[in-house]
């Protein structure tokens, strides 16, 4: 048998702890990338941390702002709905949309509503579907519960 002069037990160990060593740092670099991704598309999403609000500072600014100055809006489908509903105290309705680099609403749907009524959710969705917001690099995602309460 013929003995190879390069090929040693030593040669071997080396080779066989470098090839371990080279899986391992690839194997970070794969989670490190992943993990990075997943950061990256959570952050565009707005669905990290906290049930989905996450640290977005434009959800938490201009977003929440713009919801704010819109509740009067919301009011008043909650006031029609009241003329033939007057015995509901209170309810909730959540509702989602996305908002385009524009800053335009794109499909504004009810996700969750107490209030099982076609034409309130309706007509908040449309509301909502005519609101303008700051543009944003990337589409973001929204979902927002807005709870109405009966004060007449």
């Amino acid at each position: 048998m013929t003995e190879h002069k390069w090929l040693t037990k030593s040669s071997l160990s080396v080779a066989l702890a470098s090839l371990a060593l080279a899986s391992t740092v690839m194997a970070g670099y794969l989670m490190f990338e992943l993990r990075a991704m997943s950061g990256a598309l959570a952050a565009q999403t707005g669905r990290h941390e906290r049930g989905g609000r996450g640290n977005d500072a434009y959800l938490a600014g201009p977003v929440k702002n713009r919801i704010q100055k819109g509740y009067g809006e919301l009011h008043t489908c909650y006031l029609e709905y009241l003329k033939t509903n007057p015995q509901l105290k209170d309810g909730s309705v959540t509702l989602d949309w996305q908002i385009d680099t524009n800053g335009d609403t794109l499909k504004p749907e009810v996700v969750r509503s107490d209030i099982k009524n076609a034409p309130f959710e309706n007509c908040l969705a449309a509301k909502i579907a005519r609101w303008q917001f700051a543009p944003t690099p990337v589409v973001k995602y929204v979902e927002h519960r807005f709870n109405f309460k009966n004060e007449l």
